[in-house]
């Protein structure tokens, strides 16, 4: 016995001493760290996974170590598009339902867009009402020269 822990000792018949080989530590478990102490013998520390990104999760598997999944970020509403910036974590975009044109209400409701026209009325019956898709309403006198 040489007193190291870390050591299995064999007595060697073909050359009539004894021989001395590291002893092996390794548990099979991914998630541990495999050492030995002279003093002690073979030490297994737990492994810590660490984390690569906002947008994960991970754990320790004993069979194949680190695994990492994707978060959810699903904010339960039809009407964002969810999504996880590695800078900034879950992040949830409100659906453009935009047309670009000023004579309609756009929104989303349940996940549809809708288009719903503006209604362009001033109540004045001198006034011309319309809309105008850059422009909006607008409400152009009524021309009531007679060319007299």
């Amino acid at each position: 016995d040489d007193g190291n822990a870390c050591t299995d000792e064999k007595c060697d018949s073909e050359i009539g001493s004894c021989v001395y080989t590291e002893h092996d530590c390794d548990d099979g478990d991914s998630c541990t760290i495999d050492s030995c102490d002279t003093d002690t013998g073979c030490e297994h520390s737990e492994f810590e996974c660490v984390q690569m990104s906002v947008c994960t999760t991970g754990h320790c598997h004993s069979s194949f170590g680190c695994l990492y999944t994707d978060i959810d970020c699903d904010d339960d509403n039809p009407c964002t598009i969810d999504t996880c910036l590695p800078e900034s974590g879950c992040k949830s975009i409100p659906v453009n339902c935009d047309t670009g044109s000023e004579c309609s209400d756009d929104y989303c409701d349940n996940g549809i867009c809708y288009h719903k026209q503006v209604v362009c009325n001033d109540n004045d019956a001198c006034t011309e009402n319309s809309c105008d898709d850059d422009l909006g309403c607008q409400f152009d006198p009524i021309d009531c020269d007679d060319y007299d």
